[in-house]
């Protein structure tokens, strides 16, 4: 998929899919991963799935400095992975992710409305572009 959504044929599948590149918090490397993505004005909103099984968003629990590559364009953004004890912010998120992309509300197991008492167990990453 990194091979795809970095060529020129990354069209069909950059309106949902970007790169997000960030640094290792221990090991100190970068590190790129395809995530699935929605816009909310001037914030991307990528929710996670099986968040107990994956571990790059561990990576961003404090803000960090991200790089994205969406279709051709290079952004520069601070990410921030915000968790279930963040349950209003989380859901409110969750929420926006939902209503514009309803089949990711289904791969992370949210559907609208969301609540916070809906949230327990997510986790979403809020990258605010520069």
């Amino acid at each position: 998929m990194k091979r795809i959504l970095r060529s020129r044929l990354h069209w069909p599948v950059s309106k949902t899919l970007m790169l997000i590149t960030f640094t290792g918090r221990m090991s100190g490397k970068q590190f790129t991963t395809p995530v699935a993505y929605v816009r909310d004005g001037d914030r991307l909103i990528v929710g996670v799935a099986e968040p107990e099984t994956k571990r790059w968003w561990r990576n961003l629990r404090e803000p960090a400095e991200v790089r994205l590559r969406i279709g051709s364009d290079e952004l520069v953004g601070t990410a921030r992975a915000v968790v279930d004890d963040e349950s209003a912010h989380l859901a409110s998120l969750l929420q926006r992710l939902v209503e514009r992309h309803p089949r990711g509300g289904q791969v992370i197991g949210v559907s609208a409305p969301v609540t916070p008492a809906d949230v327990a167990g997510c986790v979403a990453v809020e990258i605010l572009v520069d």
